[in-house]
């Protein structure tokens, strides 16, 4: 008897994790060339900007929004140690995220500016740059794993700042991620911690944070598992707001959205496939 209530109980549950869980609709395999993207971004209404993470080259890709990749700038005066975001102001100007950190020993942390018109006629581009570190970092790597808090794979832009979010390399996992925010402009900046987040600390398979963006006051932090939505106030703190759980589980890097769909893709893994442009309803 004891068996069959906890089929029920477990029924139940699954059921109820199903019904709030989302699909995701794939609308591309994406162009090789992305086999390890980790950025992407609106560069106008009908165009995507994205971009591979560690050991690739320095190269923009630009796409439609059906995944097909038209045009590559590179960026001549960068290198890419560990892309892993990017971010636009809809105004021209894209922000390189080569923040990666995933050992907590980097010194050399930067955002790459990239201010060019036409760039859509060019094959090449120069930037500036934006070096920071974390004031709250004292030790490289910190000593203690429990401390690991200085790896980040997600930026994003909002109301003339740009915003970081850590992804916990801490052992044991703990889904905590801090928030910097910092001036969208060239110079030497030494971070002081805006926020600490708590978010879900099932694993670092599931609930790590690997991209951001921001729309109409609400902050999106993309996970494996799912987003986590929060209000961004005019002044003060990030409020929780609620989370979209995934269906699918892969290795998801990259997420962007407009006010009908968020679009995600998932870096190649030999294990669980990916490669793969999707799109969900932004409702």
């Amino acid at each position: 008897m004891k068996t069959l209530k906890t089929i029920v109980i477990l029924f139940v549950l699954l059921s109820h994790q199903l019904v709030w869980a989302q699909s995701l609709d794939k609308i591309a395999k994406l162009d090789p060339k992305l086999g390890e993207i980790s950025g992407l971004d609106f560069w106008n209404d009908t165009v995507l900007i994205a971009h591979n993470d560690s050991g690739n080259e320095p190269i923009l890709y630009f796409l439609d929004l059906k995944g097909n990749l038209f045009h590559q700038v590179k960026i001549t005066n960068a290198s890419n140690v560990d892309w892993e975001d990017l971010a636009t102001d809809g105004k021209g100007t894209i922000y390189i995220a080569d923040i990666g950190n995933n050992s907590n020993r980097r010194q050399d942390l930067t955002i790459y500016i990239i201010k060019e018109n036409n760039i859509l006629r060019k094959s090449e581009a120069k930037a500036q740059s934006i070096h920071i570190s974390y004031a709250d970092q004292k030790a490289f790597p910190p000593e203690n794993k429990t401390d690991w808090h200085f790896d980040a794979e997600a930026m994003g832009f909002y109301r003339d700042s740009l915003f970081i979010f850590t992804k916990s390399q801490s052992k044991p996992f703990d889904g905590v991620s801090h928030c910097y925010k910092l001036p969208a402009k060239a110079g030497n900046f030494t971070l002081k911690p805006f926020q600490k987040l708590n978010l879900k600390d099932r694993s670092y398979r599931q609930d790590a944070v690997t991209s951001v963006d921001f729309l109409d006051g609400k902050c999106y932090l993309l996970t494996y598992s799912g987003i986590e939505i929060l209000d961004v106030p005019a002044a003060g703190k990030l409020t929780y707001d609620k989370r979209i759980s995934f269906l699918l589980l892969s290795q998801k890097e990259a997420l962007t959205l407009n006010r009908s769909y968020i679009y995600i893709a998932d870096e190649y893994h030999k294990k669980v496939g990916g490669r793969n442009l999707y799109q969900l309803k932004n409702e």
